[in-house]
């Protein structure tokens, strides 16, 4: 029996199509593989409990302490510092107000008031000795009233002649002769408070020292009356009118 080879054949049109290849798109990500653990191992986080904190453990810790310790260590610290930072100011005040006390001017007054006291006892082979020492406050200066002091006739010789103010000129007037009780009068050509009768005659001697000349011709003091500001006269022109018990008269020789 002859067969033919001619009979049908298959038709590959269904056949998958062939695709070309593309790289364009993402490689699926490779995902580790965790082995489940043994039935005797622990957790990591059992056997270190930090090691679960690694991940955090910049935000939460400084070195070996957590951050929330740190923090009320560091307040716990400044509190510590500004008490102490107060205590002081108000200290210093209260010293400086008790030393400020302890010298105001009534403690002052009552020192002044004491007198300085110092005693010795001596016996056997020692000596003992105890000084106390107390500020004396001194009083106002005082000056002298004005002498009345006269030489009733005599002359006097102004004190410029020793030479010691300079040269004497040969034209100066400085002897005059003194008058007690007298008045006179005068044109005034100078006035000052003085404390003595001879200390008024140089006011004049003076005047005619320094320009070399006899300009002033006499003075007039007063030892008692009014007082300052001035109780010496100096004149260029000097006339006797009478006794007067309360001035004193110096005319130029």
């Amino acid at each position: 029996m002859n067969y033919s080879i001619d009979g049908p054949r298959p038709n590959y049109h269904d056949a998958p199509e062939s695709l070309p290849y593309d790289n364009s798109h993402n490689a699926p990500e490779t995902v580790p593989y965790v082995a489940p653990l043994q039935h005797n191992e622990k957790p990591l986080d059992a056997v270190n409990p930090k090691i679960m904190e690694v991940g955090i453990g910049s935000r939460r810790r400084l070195g070996d302490m957590r951050a929330s310790k740190f923090w009320i260590t560091l307040a716990i610290v400044c509190a510590l510092i500004i008490a102490a930072t107060v205590g002081g100011a108000v200290g210093g005040s209260l010293a400086v107000r008790k030393d400020r006390d302890s010298s105001s001017p009534s403690s002052a007054s009552s020192s002044a008031n004491a007198t300085g006291a110092s005693s010795t006892s001596s016996g056997g082979s020692s000596n003992t000795q105890t000084s106390t020492t107390t500020l004396l406050i001194s009083s106002p200066t005082t000056f002298p009233a004005p002498s009345k002091n006269c030489q009733n006739g005599t002359t006097y010789n102004s004190l410029f002649q020793t030479g010691e103010n300079g040269a004497v000129p040969p034209g100066a007037g400085l002897t005059f002769t003194r008058l007690c009780g007298q008045n006179a009068d005068l044109h005034n050509i100078g006035s000052a408070f003085v404390y003595s009768f001879d200390d008024c005659i140089e006011i004049c001697a003076g005047i005619n020292f320094w320009p070399g000349n006899k300009r002033c011709t006499g003075v007039i003091y007063r030892p008692e009356g009014k007082g300052k500001p001035v109780n010496c006269w100096a004149s260029n022109q000097t006339s006797l009118t009478g006794e007067r018990s309360d001035l004193f008269t110096a005319l130029l020789q």
